[in-house]
């Protein structure tokens, strides 16, 4: 019974971990042009990133 109760909680941890999302580069990059007070450069950016 407690190997069974291990067992589906880690199953759980591994689950939770496999499906959590990350964030994305272009995430990151949108954050940081706002919190460095840089809004004007984030359309620029993203439509660069468009293009490659």
């Amino acid at each position: 019974m407690k190997f069974k109760f291990i067992f589906y909680l880690l199953l759980i941890f591994v689950s939770a971990e496999a499906f959590a999302q990350n964030k994305s580069i272009y995430e990151k990059a949108v954050d940081s042009f706002i919190q460095t007070g840089q809004q004007e450069k984030i359309i620029p950016y993203l439509q660069t990133e468009l293009k490659k």
